[in-house]
């Protein structure tokens, strides 16, 4: 076992002081921000926004559907090919 001698860079960098937090920035950058906030985006009880952002209004319930038909058929074609794969691996295809 051999014995590195110390880095004199890690040794100053433990020499260092640790950061102390300092509360007077904080809470203005906090307020800044808080403040900034509530100019740009109201809460959603004060939105007039009443619909959940999942889909475009494009896509209704029967478009739905045939979504999610083809990644239904997606996904099935996906497994033949992996068991077709697998069974090449093998071979017994």
């Amino acid at each position: 076992m051999t014995l590195e001698p110390p880095d004199p860079l890690l040794a100053a960098l433990a020499d260092l002081p640790t950061p102390l937090p300092d509360a007077e920035p904080d809470a203005r950058i906090r307020a800044r921000c808080h403040a900034a906030m509530a100019r740009r985006d109201p809460r959603p009880s004060q939105s007039r926004r009443r619909v959940p952002l999942s889909w475009p209004r494009v896509f209704g319930p029967a478009s739905a559907s045939i979504v999610d038909a083809l990644l239904a058929a997606a996904v099935g074609v996906y497994g033949v090919v992996i068991v077709a794969q697998a069974f090449k691996a093998v071979g017994l295809f």
